[in-house]
């Protein structure tokens, strides 16, 4: 595995920590089309807790809500999403992010909402995918414990948007090819 990042040292709570600024791929590598593997828990290919906190640096340092380890050369089936949260008086936004491994959806509801998507791989790029409303999803924590959430709205289109990208398929591929060519050809124009 060749991933190419950025060694950071942090001190949390008076504890040294190490994470990573990962380098996103090129939206033409071969990595992002294929589907990626399980992560062994019995036997970590690399230290859970430190991909995780890499991941949401990484995710957070590019300005995105979700990130998966495809899309840094981490072939795993691991991503890391921020949930968008909303006070009690349901006006101000707060953000937590979770890493979910190895994640297994359970239920997708039939509600189905359009809305504007974008990814780390497209930098300015946003398209209208139809993605369910509601979700429910297994998935282990960073210490190998299994959970269950359902997730609604947007947080459900970003773990599934993350997801997809575990099984190798690019939001690209979920609009029609004429639309795809029309909002290639406006970017083009625009830069």
């Amino acid at each position: 595995m060749n991933v190419k990042s950025e060694r950071i040292i942090k001190f949390v709570n008076g504890e040294m920590m190490e994470y990573f600024h990962f380098k996103l791929l090129d939206k033409y590598h071969p990595m992002l089309k294929k589907k990626a593997e399980n992560f062994d828990f019995d036997n970590p290919p690399m230290n859970p807790l430190t991909l995780s906190m890499s991941m949401a640096e990484t995710m957070g340092k590019h300005g995105g809500i979700g990130l998966a380890g495809p899309q840094i050369g981490i072939p795993y089936r691991v991503f890391s999403i921020g949930l968008v949260q909303l006070d009690k008086n349901q006006d101000k936004k707060m953000m937590s992010v979770i890493t979910m491994f190895n994640p297994e959806i359970l239920y997708k509801s039939e509600n189905k909402v359009k809305s504007l998507e974008g990814c780390l791989t497209f930098p300015g790029m946003y398209l209208e995918v139809e993605r369910p409303f509601e979700i429910k999803i297994r998935f282990q924590n960073h210490f190998g414990k299994h959970m269950e959430m359902t997730l609604y709205g947007v947080d459900a289109r970003c773990a599934l948007h993350e997801y997809d990208h575990l099984d190798g398929i690019l939001y690209t591929t979920k609009v029609p090819k004429t639309k795809l060519k029309l909002v290639q050809e406006k970017m083009r124009k625009t830069r």
